[in-house]
């Protein structure tokens, strides 16, 4: 099964129309990526900011196709998603094994505070 471990830098250009990838790329490049939280081996959410902070949400579902889901107006893959995706590429590796599979909690935090040192969580 694919997770979001998986997802490489093709996948996501081949998600957006160029011009929508080159905005999202801005988007993480100026830093209004304001928080990025993996909820478990196929969920990713995150806030992003534009003319608002908008609630990103990226998945792998069943057959392994990436779904973006954005609080903003647009009803397409939108430049906020897009951002949230590279800035995931630009972080996914200081993930190890123990954190592979994060169980789908309310709070990736309250899990690593309880259950694993955050030591543990992060690479070097």
């Amino acid at each position: 099964m694919k997770t979001i471990k998986d997802i490489k830098i093709e996948d996501v250009q081949n998600l957006f129309d160029s011009i929508i990838f080159l905005r999202g790329e801005e988007y993480f490049e100026e830093g209004c990526i304001r928080s990025i939280e993996p909820i478990n081996s196929v969920t990713i959410n995150g806030i992003v900011s534009g003319n608002q902070n908008y609630n990103v949400s990226v998945s792998i579902d069943a057959e392994g196709d990436i779904i973006c889901d954005c609080s903003c107006p647009c009803d397409f893959n939108c430049k906020h998603s897009a951002a949230l995706l590279l800035k995931w590429l630009s972080i996914k590796d200081k993930y190890n094994k123990k954190c592979d599979v994060l169980p789908a909690i309310n709070g990736w935090a309250s899990y690593v505070d309880t259950n694993l040192s955050k030591d543990a969580c992060m690479t070097a």
